[in-house]
Formats: structure tokens, C-alpha cells, sequence
């Protein structure tokens, strides 16, 4: 039996303002900016898409056709290290056309822990540069007070982290090759990462004391973890 037009429930205003909200932070979500091809599994089934911003909590990607509808679940496959695809899921918050194509934002719906690790180091990946082409230079922002040095008695200042190294600003001149430890805090609990790293340059600092320049030895997967955490939580401040 059809229900009547009488019998449908009209939308709750509560409802159409919580969609409205999330469109709109899916807007405002910093993404880091990517060019790649990957792939979706939707309601149209599977889709080439170009993936043009990804962050820890969202994607944007542009697709040739339709894809889905706003409400919408699918599947987003990310191809990472190894020839692999990680398999993200997803909710469509905003669609909008991109010229004769189609520009869609997508929130994950992670619920996996193991996934929830491979995106981070993917993220930490991006943001460390590609892999033929790194950089010593750090990537992201961490304005926040670190200490180092054998028994981690020296007080100094963080100034940028990433996947391959870090800056921080010291009181005293070092050594290049020299190989130190910093203890580095984490942005929202209060664990903290000892990274070890060895010193790649100095330069006096407008501030005071030496901008110090350190890239990362080898690291244990726990801490590569936890490091691509941290980068992916401050990429999303």
C-alpha cells in the first residue's frame, strides 16, 4: 500500500541545518593540494576520478560523470606505496560541476584503526614531498617548545616537523652530522615522540640562536605511526 503525501514526514529543519553545516565545513577543510588518479566505488559502481585534495578527515576529487548524490556511501581508493590501493570509506557532503566534469567532497567514515594508520603515513608522505625528490626542509608549522640533548637538559624551540626531519632553534652552534634527539610533544595528548635525527645545517636565526636543520635515521614503525599521526593532526588544526 502507497503511503499518501499526507503520511510522509516532512524534513526536520534540524536535519536540512546539519547538512548545510557539514557542506560547509567540507568547504572550509584544509586539504593538501594532490594530483593523482584514483578510484571510486559507488552507487554508479567503479569510477577513474582525479584526486585533487586529500586530508585526514576528507578528499576532494574530480570525476567525469556522475558519481552519487549527497548522502551518498562509497568507496574511495587511494593508491599508496607498493603498488596498492588503500580502501577508504566515504560519505558524498557536496557536489558541484568543474566545467563539463564533476567536483565532489568527500567525508571519510573511518572505523578501521589499520586504516586510519595507512592514511596518515600517505599524508605524511605527501607532505614530506615524493620519495625521488625529499627535502630536509620540514613541511609543517609546530610552533611549540621541545627539549634535546642527551638526557634532554636542553631547552629549544620547535619550528617545523615532518616525515624526514624537523628545524628547531637552539642556543649553541652544532656540528654538521652531529646526531641528537629531540623530544618532541604531541598536539593533542600529552604523550611525546623521541625522534633521533642528525644535523643537516645551521643558520642564525632573526630570533635568536641557530635554526637547525635535522633529518630523521631510521625509525621503528611504531614511531612512524605515531609520527604521521601527529603531522596529519596538525595539517588539520
Amino acid at each position: 500500500m502507497l503511503a499518501s503525501e499526507t503520511d510522509i514526514a516532512p524534513l526536520s529543519p534540524r536535519r536540512v541545518v546539519d547538512g548545510e553545516r557539514r557542506r560547509a565545513e567540507a568547504r572550509r577543510e584544509p586539504r593538501l593540494e594532490v594530483s593523482t588518479l584514483a578510484s571510486v566505488v559507488g552507487p554508479t559502481g567503479l569510477q577513474l576520478v582525479h584526486l585533487v585534495g586529500l586530508s585526514a578527515k576528507s578528499a576532494e576529487v574530480v570525476a567525469p560523470t556522475y558519481v552519487g548524490s549527497i548522502g551518498d556511501c562509497l568507496d574511495l581508493l587511494l593508491p599508496v606505496v607498493g603498488g596498492r590501493e588503500l580502501v577508504v570509506p566515504a560519505g558524498i557532503v557536496s557536489t558541484g560541476p568543474d566545467g563539463d566534469r564533476e567536483r565532489v567532497a568527500l567525508e571519510f567514515m573511518i572505523a578501521e584503526v589499520h586504516v586510519r594508520h595507512e592514511l596518515n603515513e600517505l599524508l605524511a608522505l605527501l607532505l614530506a614531498g615524493r620519495p625521488d625528490a625529499v627535502t630536509l626542509l620540514p613541511r609543517v608549522i609546530y610552533d611549540t617548545v621541545a627539549v634535546y640533548g642527551p638526557a634532554g637538559q636542553r631547552r629549544g624551540h620547535l619550528e617545523e616537523l615532518s616525515l624526514t626531519g624537523l628545524a628547531i632553534r637552539t642556543t649553541e652552534r652544532l656540528a654538521h652530522g652531529f646526531v641528537m634527539t629531540v623530544a618532541v610533544p604531541a598536539y593533542r595528548t600529552a604523550a611525546t615522540l623521541m625522534l633521533e635525527g642528525r644535523v643537516d645545517g645551521q643558520q642564525l636565526s632573526p630570533d635568536g640562536g641557530y635554526r637547525t636543520v635535522l633529518s630523521f635515521g631510521a625509525m621503528s614503525a611504531q614511531q612512524r605511526r605515531e609520527l604521521g599521526a601527529l603531522l596529519a593532526d596538525l595539517m588539520c588544526r
